[in-house]
């Protein structure tokens, strides 16, 4: 038996990419050529080494043809393969919600079985858990239960194809969770806006505060954003990565949120002259600090060239909006005042979905729903003065 490892997509930044594994199994009885496929997300190495163990599994007669999969056998190649691409605690929490809630339910399970019945069922039992204290679990663990089990099962759908349709997006859990509305005091107005900015042109940071509110990316999108996926010429910027987590020994860098979290998003010429004069005051301070600097290819870095650390931020917006005497609002609000600019604006909602990296553009009607009412007053006005 032969196999073969062919790259899918691109590696970012840590090597990791996704892979086709494919291993010919000779001649079938039927005369056909039977092959196994399988796809794997990792490092080169890793691929490598799972099929190795694909191989031996083979040889000694104990694979598991997909079609046969257990949802506990999902679950394990699943939890696996995204630990590369989650920060630990978040790796840890799939772990603490699958282990004793959901594998001890469905491991044996085969996945073809896992429909929107079978889930509801699983849903249902849940509620009716008793927890150590004899307390019914909360609405927001069992919103963590479905949340997990439709990422698990996204991986079969997406990755192993075992699945045409993921199951749980057809099962919704009342009051489990409910997805923020941004209102108004969420935001800048346009004028709130020219005014922080005016008052940000002289601060380290305002280079970060640009860019969010012009892209709308998130805000661990722009901490990990390189000068090598920032296009001058043609006016964009790759979103490829995230950061996931920055501990003492360093950052942790995956993909975005979502898998449309991986975009190009188009800038304006003032932006990318913004963007070539912090190039160059970069540059100074690398000259000016020399051995100290940590060249890390960052656009936006601290004095030292490190990754900027989210509370130095805030620590920041708060003096800068006191400054511009606007309203202070977190760093990570901005991405939502680019949205409902552009909303307010009459830019097709769509558009909007696809640079903020929205994987649904209900999510993004969904969230900015609570700023509606005053578009839709808006529109009429504007039809009105059309006929007139």
């Amino acid at each position: 038996m032969r196999g073969t490892i062919q790259l899918r997509s691109k590696l970012d930044k840590n090597k990791v990419g996704t892979y086709r594994i494919e291993i010919s199994t000779g001649k079938q009885p039927d005369g056909t050529y039977g092959r196994i496929r399988e796809t794997f997300r990792g490092t080169k190495q890793q691929a490598e080494l799972r099929k190795a163990e694909l191989l031996i599994k083979l040889n000694k007669n104990e694979y598991i043809p997909d079609s046969n999969m257990t949802f506990g056998e999902l679950a394990e190649r699943w939890i696996e393969n995204v630990r590369v691409n989650l920060a630990p605690n978040t790796h840890r929490f799939y772990k603490d919600i699958l282990d004793p809630y959901i594998l001890p339910e469905i491991k044996d399970l085969p996945v073809s079985k896992l429909n929107s019945v079978a889930i509801r069922t699983l849903i249902n039992k849940m509620k009716n858990r008793k927890t150590k204290r004899d307390t019914d679990l909360s609405n927001a663990t069992i919103g963590h239960i479905r949340s997990t089990l439709s990422a698990c099962l996204q991986y079969a759908v997406d990755e192993l194809e075992l699945l045409e349709d993921n199951p749980c997006a057809s099962v919704r859990i009342k009051g489990s969770s409910k997805m923020r509305k941004i209102k108004s005091t969420d935001v800048y107005n346009e004028n709130q806006v020219r005014a922080f900015l005016e008052a940000a042109k002289e601060e380290l940071y305002f280079m970060y505060f640009l860019i969010a509110v012009s892209t709308g990316m998130r805000q661990n999108e722009i901490l990990a954003l390189p000068w090598d996926n920032v296009d001058f010429r043609k006016g964009k910027i790759k979103v490829e990565m995230a950061i996931k987590q920055n501990t003492k020994d360093g950052i942790i860098v995956g993909d975005p949120k979502t898998q449309t979290g991986h975009r190009s998003i188009a800038i304006d010429r003032a932006l990318v002259r913004e963007l070539r004069k912090h190039k160059m005051k970069q540059n100074e301070q690398k000259l000016k600090m020399g051995p100290a600097y940590t060249e890390q290819n960052l656009v936006i870095a601290n004095e030292l060239g490190k990754v900027v650390n989210s509370g130095q931020l805030r620590k920041v917006m708060k003096r800068i909006a006191e400054k511009a005497k606007v309203p202070y609002i977190p760093p990570k609000n901005l991405r939502h005042t680019h949205a409902t600019l552009l909303l307010y604006s009459g830019v097709n909602p769509k558009v909007v979905q696809e640079r903020l990296g929205h994987s649904d553009i209900m999510i993004t009607l969904n969230v900015y729903s609570a700023m509606l009412p005053i578009m839709q007053a808006e529109a009429a006005e504007k039809f009105g003065e059309l006929l007139q």
